[in-house]
């Protein structure tokens, strides 16, 4: 008897989502695929400017793998990119 977990399907699903944009200074791209899983659990950012630091120009691209749940990786992807532009503003990150 083959047991299948309840959180994956017995056939994934190859339907990617894709996205692309450009900033100031570069263009990128992003593709997520669920697979096995019933639902997304991950989540991305992508932020082609969060400031610069004199001549250094700052882009933002970040995965949260959600690891058996997406709530996590929901609330990194929310509160994460002010937290690296307040530790930039505060010169605390390089």
């Amino acid at each position: 008897m083959c047991v299948i977990d309840q959180d994956f399907l017995r056939q994934g699903a190859s339907t990617k989502a894709s996205s692309s944009d450009s900033g100031k200074w570069h263009e990128w791209s992003c593709s997520s695929m669920k697979g096995l899983r019933r639902q997304m659990e991950d989540a991305h950012v992508a932020l082609s400017d969060i400031g610069s630091a004199g001549a250094e120009k700052r882009a933002l691209f970040a995965v949260f793998d959600g690891h058996g749940g997406k709530e996590v990786a929901l609330f990194c992807q929310q509160h994460f990119p002010e937290q690296v532009k307040s530790l930039l503003e505060e010169g605390l990150a390089p």
